[in-house]
């Protein structure tokens, strides 16, 4: 079938269904696996979403109305549907997004519309095993981090996509700035300020927690709020070992960069490879990519 526009193309999880938005005619169609469903007079941006389980839901505009379709079944309508609201839980077995009555925003989960005191509502992340659930909320230019239904302390800002629950869902961390400085929040306690963090990562067993900030031009990593570094750069991705133990990370000093395994800086290169991430293979046992001299190589390392 030809359509006049496409857009929002998005694969399942397992890579074997293809569903994407298509404009004819004036009219919108979801089309999915190839076969176009009902029409619509307009689709979210960016609420075109698979569950892990399969399940595709959408956003979708019915004259100067919105609902949310789920399987091809059409929930409750709204006056609005938040952008890129849409969110399944990791299990598959909840889903929540944002909707709006008039100016105000309402929390629906599984269908149940909650009314909620604040002017904006985002970032709403489950807990991985669907139980919990946390959002980013302003009132007044001032943002909070609400869990489980309860706000916690007010701030200048919340670091974007920032929200994260451990493995086994009971501990949670954040990132939130006030007055130029940014720090963690982690079960409700505030970490050292600096002037920028990224990578917040619970280790396997939800014990440790580990992040990378910035201070001037010097980077660091925390690990169990003790700071390692300074180093001049920070590669991508902090990772624990499977049993929690170990932390690896790539770094740089001058122009050369490096593994950092339990404070222990590794050997020196000319670069470890953009995109790529450290392995553990096993406990001890590691793999990253790096460059030398125009050529890639794997690097395994046996832990001591």
């Amino acid at each position: 079938m030809a359509y006049d526009a496409i857009g929002d193309l998005r694969f399942s999880p397992d890579g074997q269904r293809l569903a994407f938005g298509g404009r004819r005619a004036g009219q919108w169609f979801v089309v999915l696996d190839g076969s176009a469903g009902k029409a619509y007079d307009g689709l979210g941006t960016g609420n075109l979403v698979f569950g892990p389980d399969g399940r595709l839901a959408f956003a979708a505009k019915t004259g100067d109305r919105w609902v949310v379709v789920v399987d091809g079944r059409e929930g409750s309508v709204y006056e609005g549907i938040t952008d890129a609201s849409i969110v399944f839980s990791p299990n598959g077995r909840h889903m929540a997004y944002v909707a709006r009555a008039g100016d105000k925003p309402l929390l629906v989960v599984d269908g149940r519309a909650e009314a909620v005191p604040w002017e904006l509502v985002g970032g709403v992340t489950f807990s991985p095993d669907g139980e919990r659930l946390a959002y980013v909320a302003n009132q007044a230019n001032r943002w909070v981090v609400v869990v489980d239904g309860r706000p916690g302390r007010t701030y200048d800002g919340i670091v974007e996509g920032s929200l994260r629950f451990s493995s086994d869902s009971r501990r949670f961390a954040y990132g939130a700035t006030v007055g130029g400085k940014t720090m963690v929040v982690i079960d409700g306690h505030e970490g050292m300020p600096y002037d920028g963090l990224t990578g917040l990562t619970f280790s396997p067993d939800s014990k440790r927690f580990a992040y990378a900030a910035a201070r001037d031009d010097r980077r660091f990593v925390i690990i169990d709020g003790v700071e390692e570094g300074p180093y001049d750069g920070f590669g991508e991705g902090l990772v624990f070992s499977p049993d929690s133990r170990r932390l690896a990370y790539p770094a740089r000093a001058g122009k050369e960069w490096f593994v950092v395994v339990d404070r222990n800086v590794g050997v020196r290169h000319e670069g470890l490879v953009t995109g790529s991430r450290i392995v553990f293979t096993g406990p001890d046992r590691l793999r990253y990519l790096v460059g030398r001299g125009g050529t890639i190589f794997l690097i395994e390392e046996q832990l001591m």
